[in-house]
C-alpha cells in the first residue's frame, strides 16, 4: 500500500521550480550561446530564460515557472518576529556542534540553553535554533530524527530535546558518571535538612 503525504507532490514542483530557476540563472551566466552569424566568429545569442529551460525540460515534466513566481508561492518560512529572534540569537555567538568524541556535548547544550533562555525564547525557538547550529554527523542525526517524526507532529520542547541530545551524544559512561555525582549531591542536600 502506498504512502500518502499530503501536500507533497506541490511540495516537490516548488522545490523542483526553485532549483530549475537557479539553473536558469547559472545557465545563462555560465555558458552563453553563440551564433557564427558574423563570418565564423562566435557571438553571444540573447536567450530568454525560457529558451533557457527549454533545454533543461524532461518529457512528462511538470511545467516550469519563474524563480520569482515559485518564492511568491513558497513564501517565507518564519515571520518577521520569528527572523528578528534568530539574528539576536545568532548575536549571541552560539557554538556550533558536530558530534565528534571530542566535543563536549553537556556544554555546547548548556550553552545553547543559556542564550534561547537569557533571549526568552527557550520553548518558543529554542529547539529549532539550537538545531541550526548542529553540523556534520550531528545534523545528519537530527535530519533522520525530524524525518522519521510523522507529519504534523507538535514541535519537541527544550526537555524532550535535551534527552535526546544527551542520549545520542553523552558517552553512557559520562552519563553514568554526571548521575553518580548528582546522586552524591542529593544525598548531601538530604542529609544537610
Amino acid at each position: 500500500m502506498p504512502i500518502v503525504i499530503i501536500g507533497l507532490q506541490e511540495a516537490l514542483a516548488q522545490i523542483l521550480t526553485v532549483c530549475i530557476g537557479l539553473a536558469q540563472l547559472v545557465l545563462a551566466q555560465a555558458t552563453p550561446a553563440t551564433s557564427q552569424a558574423g563570418g565564423g566568429t562566435h557571438t553571444p545569442v540573447a536567450r530568454t530564460p525560457e529558451q533557457v529551460v527549454q533545454g533543461l525540460q524532461i518529457a512528462g515534466a511538470l511545467p516550469v515557472q519563474s524563480v520569482a513566481v515559485a518564492e511568491a508561492q513558497v513564501g517565507s518560512i518564519m515571520n518577521n518576529e520569528e527572523q528578528k529572534r534568530l539574528e539576536r540569537f545568532g548575536r549571541l555567538h552560539p557554538p556550533s556542534f558536530s558530534g565528534t568524541k571530542s566535543e563536549d556535548a553537556l556544554d555546547f547544550l548548556d550553552r545553547c540553553q543559556w542564550i534561547v533562555r537569557t533571549s526568552g525564547i527557550l520553548e518558543t525557538s529554542g529547539v529549532s535554533f539550537t538545531t541550526f547550529q548542529l553540523i556534520v554527523a550531528a545534523f545528519r542525526w537530527w535530519e533522520t530524527y525530524e524525518r522519521s517524526r510523522p507529519v504534523g507532529a507538535a514541535p519537541l520542547t527544550w526537555h524532550a530535546f535535551s534527552e535526546l541530545f544527551l542520549e545520542k551524544f553523552v558517552p553512557q559512561t559520562r552519563s553514568e558518571k554526571l548521575c553518580r555525582k548528582f546522586d552524591y549531591l542529593r544525598q548531601e542536600d538530604l542529609s544537610v535538612t
